[in-house]
């Protein structure tokens, strides 16, 4: 059957762009083209396969790919762990996943502490396109989201969309293949110019934030989204407009 997207969704979220075992990153350019690639693989707790390590009897076929089955390893690592399942047994995988992600839940919400207003400071850059969202996504390892208050249920829904599609986007960035690249920046495109419709515009940008991981203070890049009200006085008289 496969492991599902929203499964494949929470795996990758949840772990903070980290292995579970090394926490080496999920990206890499061994070749140093320019072109960042995964280099680890969705590996299974217990195995799908009839003699493989740590199979258990009493998984049904079926729930081989559901995410309590499942954890983030790289290659080295993945193959280590299968050669030895006698010192890796199920219950110890699961703990180290489990442990992994708390981790990162803890990282991550350390590192939003400052206040929003704090972050609006900073100078974003007014969006016209899904493009320059998407490239904003491929920047960063993590995503702030925000929006002014909002005065009808029309506006909610259509923030609420635009929102949710930019997290799920930088949730799948990586498993995005080029057409999927394109249609998403054009689905972005679209609510967009939708928002602006309704006197609503969206600014952009990244910023570097360090986070506690595994002992030590580790570097990552914010992508900072806000859709904001056109009257909205956080918006500074000099941003230009969008081209018509």
């Amino acid at each position: 059957m496969g492991i599902s997207e929203r499964t494949q969704k929470l795996l990758w979220t949840r772990s903070g762009g980290r292995y579970a075992y090394c926490r080496r990153e999920l990206i890499s350019d061994p070749a140093d083209t320019g072109e960042d690639c995964v280099v680890g693989v969705q590996a299974h707790i217990c195995s799908a396969k009839p003699n493989g390590p740590r199979k258990d009897p009493a998984l049904p076929p079926e729930r081989a790919d559901d995410y309590d089955n499942l954890i983030l390893l790289c290659m080295e690592c993945h193959k280590s762990i299968d050669d030895n399942p006698d010192k890796w047994p199920a219950e110890r995988l699961r703990e180290l996943r489990d442990e992994h992600e708390r981790q990162v839940d803890r990282a991550m919400r350390a590192a939003f502490e400052d206040s929003t207003q704090e972050r609006l400071t900073r100078v974003l850059d007014r969006m016209v396109d899904g493009a320059q969202i998407m490239d904003l996504q491929s920047r960063s390892m993590a995503y702030d989201l925000g929006h002014s208050p909002l005065s009808t249920e029309g506006k909610v829904e259509l923030v609420a969309g635009f929102l949710q599609d930019c997290e799920d986007y930088q949730q799948l960035k990586h498993d995005l293949p080029s057409g999927g690249r394109v249609r998403a920046a054009h689905d972005l495109s679209r609510l967009i110019r939708a928002l602006e419709d309704e006197d609503l515009l969206v600014f952009g940008g990244t910023y570097p934030y360090s986070v506690p991981f595994g002992g030590n203070m580790e570097p990552i890049v914010v992508c900072m989204i806000r859709v904001l009200r056109s009257d909205d006085p956080r918006i500074r008289s000099d941003v230009p407009e969008a081209d018509e």
